[in-house]
């Protein structure tokens, strides 16, 4: 059963939170807009007493009508009590959105504050943060919440569409959200990771890497990337390994790069760039 205390309209449309949402309502195990009232454990199971919120036409009994915010949208509502009893609890808030503001005592966070910070050499957005405060930073999913939602959107909005990420990969999903931690830790420590994500990390971080790999030839990797990004809307969830295979191969780079599981991809040797600097990685950029 999946219980919002708001609404769900912060799944956006990726397929996995679609089919999960359209089967629980089949089953009528899902409710808009609900608060948990209590938790009882009861042997191996907890019991779980809930508020839910029915959406009303007739406000005449004002004594039993209480507003509810559900998808952004005041609704007049009567509550219905319930108590049920399930094997496991996941209770979720990375989605609610609620105002961040009141985390910063005396610290002004409006719209008008906040900001996406971009690496200034490769315009990958990395974090949120607020003006005058740069040492306060939301990563992740934690850069769409609240106050921050309509800069990040607009942000990421347009690394969308010049990433071409794939369907599933909307804003605020986990897999663009990893992406900026990545190349946001790796921008800030140097250290190259073992693997990148062909369908999901950012361009310019793929391209780093490459370098890293020894390949050094500038042609060859823009073009191997040109067609990697421009199949990443192959399927919903992105690139296929297969397509990805072709394009290695295709690119003459069979004996450098392999794929492993769902078009992740490294180097063969991990050994033959020892050490490489930043300086020569960054004047072949």
């Amino acid at each position: 059963m999946w219980v919002a205390r708001n609404g769900f309209s912060a799944l956006r449309d990726g397929t996995l939170a679609v089919d999960a949402k359209a089967t629980l309502e089949k089953e009528g195990l899902i409710w808009n807009s609900g608060e948990i009232a209590g938790i009882e454990p009861i042997g191996e199971k907890l019991r779980l007493s809930l508020d839910l919120y029915h959406v009303i036409d007739d406000q005449s009994d004002h004594d039993r009508v209480v507003l509810r915010r559900i998808d952004g949208v005041l609704h007049p509502c009567v509550v219905e009590k319930k108590v049920i009893e399930i094997d496991q609890l996941i209770n979720c808030i990375g989605q609610d959105n609620r105002n961040i503001e009141q985390l910063f005592d005396g610290i002004n966070i409006t719209e008008d504050t906040v900001e996406i910070v971009k690496d200034p050499n490769f315009h990958m957005p990395l974090y949120g943060t607020i003006k005058g405060h740069e040492n306060i930073q939301f990563h992740g999913a934690a850069s769409a919440a609240g106050v921050l939602n309509a800069t990040y959107m607009q942000t990421i909005e347009a690394v969308i569409e010049e990433e071409n990420t794939p369907p599933d990969a909307v804003p605020g999903s986990m897999p663009l959200s990893w992406s900026s931690i990545r190349a946001s830790h790796f921008l800030n420590s140097g250290i190259h990771y073992e693997s990148v994500n062909a369908i999901m990390d950012y361009v310019a971080f793929i391209d780093q890497h490459l370098i890293h790999w020894g390949i050094f030839d500038k042609a060859v990797r823009k073009n191997f990337l040109k067609e990697v990004v421009e199949n990443r809307s192959e399927t919903r969830a992105g690139i296929t390994s297969r397509k990805l295979n072709e394009l290695i191969e295709k690119h003459g780079l069979k004996g450098v790069l392999t794929v492993d599981n769902v078009s992740i991809l490294r180097p063969i040797k991990r050994d033959f760039v020892a050490s490489l600097t930043s300086s020569s990685a960054s004047s072949d950029a």
